[in-house]
């Protein structure tokens, strides 16, 4: 007999760069309301996310699987199942808050309701696909099945450039969050012309796909399609508030910055080895990125202490920080919208992905004109100054961003507990990947790296009908969590390529930490990094689609049991090759080959 579909509400809450390591690095009066909600839910604190960064995260706790499956970047979730599609399978009312991906239509897939939080921007996925494939053209290494790449991410992305551009001037309900702030900025008529410049280059391109390509990747920005106008949120707040806020905040910044410069200042000793161990990995590999290690960690070492775009946080355009609204708009509009449809009977499930503190973090509502929050805001931070530890080191923009995302966490199940809708909600957050950029450690790379701080992040799932319950003893994937959902809400799986396991039904011996780096979009023409952490050991390895990834080279090894923050390289010999760690490193490049086979 099968399970009764469970039908209580889903809110999923991704706080983009909301690490684990650094948030346990605070005073836990400094987050009380996180760490309240910790106690009164089921908490996996040893939740890793696959790679260090939303590209290269989101395919695992979106979908169950590798972050490289089915061919790495390029494509994603095109043909994956994907947390929205199970919900909306299962009878419930979807609710989306979206960035149009490179693969748009696979992001707007099973949504019933989706706003956009940015504006469609063809510069993304110049960045993040095409401009890779300009060198190759350049270098004559342009094949047939690159081109077949480029038609297909071209066809899915022009038609969301329409579509975009047609939503604003229907003031459609997917703008709904934006269009207010757009309308100050720009006219319809203006935006009229350019689709109509739009649709001229897409049906030149129609006629003849091959040629349109080798001309776009030929003149790369001077062609055509960079000269159609990108709708962007500028100006988001009115002059007079930011005049009053710089006006009113500039000695409270400039404390902030001296006490930022005192803490780092007297803690911190350049660790002279770590430059040295760079130097020697650069000799032995002969990698001019290697040489640039040492001095990423000399410039690390210096905005550790100098925090050098703190001012920016109220500067003429700190409105324009951040590209998409902040956590206390999304929140508000969500709880609108859910007013808006109450009549519905279906129960609904959201997904909302917060931006304030990825890098660069702020730690104030930066897009709105009501005094009276930033006041209130400002007051929190000042009596959060009180709990900054003693030893603080690193960045104190990212504590007091931590203080601010708490408040406004709180502020959200305040307004949930308000509509009656806490009751019947289950509600689940994480973080897509971890942070760097908080200089608590100095490390000679940011992002691109496997330091844990990159990649541990919380799971959290509260339901007024759970018991409570810490799990330490569980290492826990993002590639879990979609099955861990499944799990509660007794969807059936629908994907057999998921590899990802329920958390309340196994344990895991170790997680898989995989990614190819950025800039690059598939797997064909970069060595693949795969990184296996135990709770003992982390070893990663790079090795090559073209050997078939037998060339495993290894990388990095550390030993977690005596140098938990990874702050010195653990030394390994020849026996490592025949450790359990190498074995399991070995069986998932085998799984990431036969994946890629398949695909083929």
């Amino acid at each position: 007999m099968s399970k009764e579909i469970n039908k209580e509400n889903a809110i999923f809450i991704v706080i983009d760069s909301l690490s684990n390591y650094n948030r346990r690095s605070v005073s836990e009066r400094l987050m009380p309301f996180f760490n309240e909600l910790e106690k009164n839910a089921i908490y996996f604190p040893n939740m890793f996310s696959e790679a260090p960064y939303t590209e290269a995260a989101v395919m695992s706790m979106l979908c169950g699987k590798d972050t490289l499956s089915e061919g790495g970047y390029f494509y994603r979730f095109k043909n994956s199942k994907t947390m929205f599609d199970y919900f909306h399978n299962n009878g419930y009312e979807v609710y989306n808050y979206i960035q149009p991906h490179v693969y748009p239509s696979s992001i707007l897939r099973s949504n019933d309701h989706y706003f956009y939080n940015v504006c469609y921007d063809f510069n993304v996925v110049w960045e993040y696909r095409l401009y890779f494939y300009s060198d190759l053209l350049l270098n004559h290494k342009l094949f047939e099945r690159d081109y077949m790449k480029i038609i297909g991410l071209l066809d899915d992305n022009f038609k969301e450039w329409i579509h975009f551009m047609k939503s604003f001037l229907e003031e459609d309900e997917s703008l709904s969050l934006i269009q207010e702030n757009l309308n100050k900025l720009y006219s319809k008529d203006l935006v009229n012309r350019e689709l109509k410049k739009l649709s001229l280059e897409i049906e030149k391109y129609e006629n003849d796909k091959i040629k349109y390509i080798n001309d776009l990747l030929s003149k790369k920005k001077e062609h055509i399609l960079f000269s159609i106008i990108t709708l962007k949120q500028d100006n988001k707040v009115d002059e007079s508030t930011k005049n009053w806020l710089k006006e009113k905040y500039l000695d409270f910044f400039i404390y902030l910055n001296q006490v930022n410069r005192k803490k780092n200042r007297t803690l911190r000793k350049i660790k002279i080895q770590n430059i040295i161990f760079d130097i020697l990995k650069f000799l032995k590999f002969r990698n001019k990125d290697k040489l640039k290690a040492p001095i990423r960690y000399l410039k690390n070492y210096h905005d550790g202490y100098s925090d050098k775009d703190l001012f920016d946080r109220i500067s003429d355009t700190y409105d324009s920080f951040k590209s998409a609204p902040s956590i206390n708009m999304h929140c508000s509009h969500f709880i609108n919208q859910i007013k808006e449809h109450k009549d519905n009977n279906k129960p609904f499930f959201s997904c909302i992905h917060i931006d304030d503190i990825h890098n660069p973090e702020i730690f104030f509502t930066y897009d709105t004109n009501d005094r009276e929050m930033l006041k209130k805001e400002f007051s929190i931070l000042k009596e959060a100054l009180n709990e900054i530890p003693e030893d603080m080191k690193g960045s104190i923009s990212y504590y007091l961003s931590l203080v601010y995302i708490d408040e406004k966490l709180r502020c959200f199940f305040e307004s949930l507990e308000q509509e009656g809708l806490l009751d019947n909600t289950k509600i689940f957050i994480t973080g897509d990947h971890g942070f760097s950029f908080d200089y608590r450690i100095i490390r000679n790379s940011n992002v691109n790296n496997h330091y844990l701080e990159n990649y541990n992040v919380p799971f959290i799932i509260y339901s007024k009908n759970f018991k409570a319950e810490r799990i330490d003893n569980k290492l826990c994937s993002s590639r879990d969590i979609l099955p861990t959902i499944l799990d509660i809400f007794n969807f059936k799986a629908l994907d057999d390529t998921i590899v990802g396991k329920s958390l309340f039904n196994e344990n895991n011996d170790y997680v898989v930490l995989q990614n190819i780096m950025g800039g690059c979009p598939d797997i064909d023409y970069r060595n693949v990094s795969i990184g296996i952490l135990t709770r003992e050991e982390l070893i990663i390895g790079e090795a090559s689609k073209q050997n078939n990834f037998d060339d495993i080279q290894i990388t990095d090894y550390y030993n977690l049991i005596t140098d938990p923050l990874q702050q010195s390289k653990s030394k390994y010999n020849s026996s490592i090759y025949k450790s359990y760690i190498y074995i399991i490193l070995k069986k998932e490049f085998k799984k990431l080959y036969d994946n890629y086979m398949k695909r083929e």
